[in-house]
C-alpha cells in the first residue's frame, strides 16, 4: 500500500483501497513533500555558504590588490604567502603599463 500511495495518483490510490485509507496516501504524500523540502533548503545552505566563501575571497583579493602598490614583494608574500605573489606582480605591471609608474623597492 506505501508503494502504491507513492506511485498512484490519489485518485487511483482510493478506487484501489477506498476512501477510509484516504490518510495513508496523505502520509506518504506529506513525508515526501517534506523531504523534498529538507532538500530544497540545504541546497540553499550550500549555495548561500559558497556565496560566503566566494565573498571572503573576493575581499582578499581586493586587499591583496590595494596593499600591493605600496609594499615590498618580500613583505607581500611574507604577508599573504608565495602562492599570491602573482597578485603583487600583476599589480606592479598594471601601474607601469596604464599609468606609467615606476615603483620602488621591486626586490
Amino acid at each position: 500500500m506505501y508503494e502504491d500511495a507513492k506511485i498512484l495518483s490519489r485518485h487511483d490510490f482510493l478506487e484501489k483501497y477506498g476512501n477510509h485509507n484516504e490518510w495513508i496516501y496523505d502520509k506518504v504524500h506529506g513525508e515526501w513533500i517534506r523531504e523534498i523540502l529538507k532538500e530544497s533548503l540545504k541546497s540553499i545552505d550550500n549555495r548561500k555558504e559558497k556565496e560566503r566563501q566566494m565573498s571572503k575571497v573576493n575581499d582578499l583579493l581586493i586587499q591583496m590588490e590595494e596593499e600591493a602598490p605600496h609594499i615590498t614583494k618580500t613583505a607581500f608574500v611574507g604577508k599573504y604567502g608565495w602562492i599570491h605573489e602573482d597578485v603583487w606582480t600583476k599589480v606592479r605591471i598594471e601601474m607601469r603599463d596604464q599609468l606609467g609608474l615606476e615603483l620602488e623597492d621591486e626586490d
